[in-house]
């Protein structure tokens, strides 16, 4: 079994070294950062996906009510399946599984350089999305003290069962349609 090694909560430990440096981040919160590195990380993730507009500090709050609602499903499914942490953790470690969007900008301007195509850039985007999520199943893990294969169900199972519904509800409407 490891041992807890202490990391300093730099931006190379936390990216790097999630678990071991997540432990003594949480043991210092601070919301404001942890806001501030929300909200830069969406802004990054959209001028990398080049949807950037004036309008958009308008959807402030909406990134706001996103992270709320989001880490609150979560948190009622981890919860649910018989985890042990609580809600304010997992808002908090929330923003540090975003770090990975800050590389939205740095693929651009590597994939312009080198003469790649939209196929490398699509290949940088899916691995940074995979990257978040893989630190979301630790941050998960960390805080409801969930096994990896638990936490990655938790992550799966809420965006599924409104897939589920989505596709039902588009079936039932294209029946009634149908039919009357």
């Amino acid at each position: 079994m490891m041992e807890f090694v202490y990391k300093e909560p730099n931006f190379y430990n936390v990216v790097f070294y999630p678990s071991a440096t997540w432990k003594s981040l949480l043991g210092q919160r601070n919301f404001f950062k942890a806001i501030a590195l929300y909200f830069f990380c969406q802004f990054s993730q959209i001028i990398g996906l080049s949807i950037f507009h004036r309008e958009i500090f308008l959807m402030l709050p909406l990134f706001f009510i996103n992270w709320i609602l989001t880490v609150s499903i979560y948190h009622f499914t981890a919860r649910a399946v018989g985890g042990g942490g609580d809600i304010l953790s997992l808002f908090y470690l929330w923003a540090f599984t975003e770090i990975p969007l800050l590389f939205f900008p740095p693929a651009i301007i590597f994939t312009k350089m080198v003469g790649g195509g939209v196929v490398l850039l699509f290949l940088f985007f899916v691995c940074i999305y995979l990257w978040c999520f893989f630190l979301k199943i630790k941050a998960v893990q960390q805080v409801y003290y969930l096994s990896s294969l638990v936490a990655f169900l938790v992550l799966i199972f809420p965006p599924l069962i409104l897939s589920f519904i989505t596709a039902f509800s588009f079936l039932i409407y294209g029946v009634s349609f149908i039919l009357w």
